[in-house]
Parts: structure tokens; C-alpha cells; sequence
């Protein structure tokens, strides 16, 4: 997607520098670690400059002809036999992110760091951008595009960061409806924690055409919004400025109309009882939902008793089954 921005950088301009620069702990380790691996890969005494230039060239040849490995390889014998410019490890960044190396990112924050050209020091934050897309990070990716996009620009790269940006927006990702229930309710779930804090009031951030006949309330990443009647339409909006457990808000007024569908029919008997009483008039009350018209079979069970005292009646216990 952004190979050929990353290959030479054509359509870059310089920019200064705003903001404060980027700064990865985990990525400045990284980098070290790696450096001094290819560093002390020769011997100080056995290390060669002389061949530098010439595996430079090569391994630029090799770059644009899509021989990564074996530019890679050609700039990490410069590097171990003297090279250690920004350059260098740009270079051999590049190179490492066209093959999914999982050094790209180490090599490209050596560079950053070394580097004095505001547009190298661009590119090696593109290629931890991109890096971190790759995997699917996109926070870290938006973080180190816009980071590279402060000292270079790039129409690619400023759209890849502006789709990040809308992706990892605090915002509802889906609305779950359940009407199996006394009242409706809709559960909106977002993507990030919403804040606990005991001072936030959910239902202030909510409104509802027609009004809702229940509460507001929050738990984890969902927000949801009880006393929904079935069979009704609502809607619903979610007022911007809602929190996250971050801090960050909700940017946008979120709408969304929500329909309540009717109860699935339902056929209970209140109580444990299921034997029709032999005497008395009180009967087992049979609940329905949404249904006019039951159907029952009642069958007979004669009673057991001696021979001298068989009840006459046919049928004086039933059993509903």
C-alpha cells in the first residue's frame, strides 16, 4: 500500500518539525539491541570500511530490482563493517519491511534517531507506521504516521492516518436489541470502556423519540438503554461528548433508530403444580404471551382404592400433561 512512497519518497516535502517528537521505549530498546548485533558482528580489528560504499551501491540496485534479501544482506555487512548513518538503516528498513522482517521497525527507529534530514526522519516513522498496520495496531500506526507527517508530508500516508483516525475513534461498533423480557432494551456496544467515574450521569448523553420508560445505565464497553416497549420504533441518540475510560469522548452525535420487535410466543403455567385440584374451584392458571387461542388435551387418571369403594366417576383426577 505505501511500498512505493517508502521506496524513494518522490512526493515528500519537507515541513518543519511541530509538536513533540516520538518517542517508543519499547522500539529504542529494540533498536539498540539490534544495532549492536550487526555492530559487533566483526570484529573491530577484522572490519573492512573500504567495502562499504560498494555494498551500499549494490544493495540500492538490489532494492530497486526487488531483490530485498539480498540488499538486506548487502546493508547489513555495511553496517557491520562501519556504516551507521540514518541513511543506512532507512535503507535497510525498507528493505526489511518489504519482506515482513520483523527488524523493519527496529532498524527504522535507528534511523530516526540518527538521522538529520527532517524527510528521512519521516519515512523511517512511515515504515514503524506501517509496521504497526501490518499487525493490526492501529493506535501505535496512527501515532507514528502522524509523528512522520510532522516532519514530512505525504498525500498516502495523510490518508492512511485519517482512515486510522476514524477507526480507532471512541465509537459504537454495534447495537444489540433484546425483547425477550417484561420491556425492551437496546445495548449499544463501543470500542473502548466506557468511563466509571460516579459523577457521569448516562442518561444526560441519551436521547429518545419517543422517550424511553427505563434508566441509562453503563457497564464495561456498553451502554444500555432500558424501558422500551415492543413493537415500537425509537430514536435513539447518544450525545456527543460521552467519555471514555481513556478520557477521550465521543466526537460525533451518534443516531440510530431502533426497533423493538414483539415478544416470541410464550405458553407457561404459573406455579410447580401441574395436577387439576379434586376439589374447590381454584384452577392452575395458565400464562401466554402474545397468543389469543391455546389448545389443551386434558387426560383422565382413575383413581386407585379398594374394590369395596370404587368411586363411581370416570375420570376423578386429571393430570394435564
Amino acid at each position: 500500500m505505501l511500498r512505493s512512497l517508502l521506496l524513494l519518497c518522490l512526493v515528500c516535502v519537507a515541513t518543519p518539525v511541530r509538536g513533540q517528537e516520538y518517542q517508543s521505549k519499547e522500539l529504542a530498546d529494540a533498536a539498540r539491541e539490534w544495532r549492536q548485533q550487526l555492530i559487533t558482528s566483526v570484529p573491530a580489528n577484522k572490519k573492512q570500511p573500504g567495502l562499504v560504499a560498494g555494498l551500499r551501491r549494490t544493495a540500492d540496485a538490489d532494492y530497486q530490482s526487488k531483490r530485498y534479501a539480498a540488499a538486506i544482506e548487502g546493508l547489513t555487512r555495511a553496517i557491520a563493517n562501519g556504516a551507521d548513518d540514518g541513511l543506512v538503516w532507512l535503507r535497510l528498513a525498507q528493505n526489511e519491511l518489504a519482506v515482513e522482517d520483523d527488524h523493519a521497525m527496529a532498524s527504522a527507529y535507528n534511523a530516526y534517531l540518527k538521522s538529520t534530514d527532517p524527510v528521512e526522519r519521516g519515512v523511517a516513522l512511515f515504515v514503524i507506521g506501517r509496521d504497526f498496520d501490518r499487525h493490526d495496531k492501529q493506535k501505535e500506526a496512527l501515532a507514528a504516521f502522524d509523528a512522520g507527517l510532522a516532519f514530512t508530508q505525504s498525500p498516502a500516508v495523510a490518508e492512511r492516518a485519517q482512515e486510522l483516525r476514524r477507526l480507532v475513534a471512541f465509537r459504537v461498533t454495534k447495537v444489540e436489541v433484546q425483547a425477550e423480557s417484561e420491556w425492551g432494551r437496546a445495548c449499544l456496544r463501543f470500542n473502548e470502556p466506557l468511563s466509571t467515574k460516579s459523577d457521569i450521569s448516562y442518561g444526560s448523553f441519551v436521547r429518545s423519540e419517543p422517550p424511553l420508560d427505563g434508566i441509562v445505565t453503563a457497564r464495561g464497553d456498553t451502554l444500555c438503554l432500558d424501558g422500551m416497549k415492543h413493537g415500537g420504533i425509537y430514536n435513539v441518540e447518544v450525545l456527543a461528548g460521552l467519555p471514555a475510560a481513556t478520557g477521550e469522548r465521543l466526537h460525533e452525535t451518534l443516531t440510530s433508530r431502533v426497533v423493538v420487535p414483539d415478544r416470541k410466543p410464550q405458553l407457561r403455567f404459573s406455579g410447580a403444580g401441574y395436577v387439576l385440584p379434586k376439589q374447590g374451584t381454584s384452577g392452575l392458571p395458565l400464562t401466554t404471551v402474545n397468543l389469543d387461542k391455546v389448545k389443551l388435551r386434558l387426560l383422565g387418571q382413575r383413581a386407585q382404592s379398594r374394590p369395596e369403594h370404587r368411586c363411581r366417576a370416570a375420570d376423578d383426577e386429571l393430570l394435564v400433561l
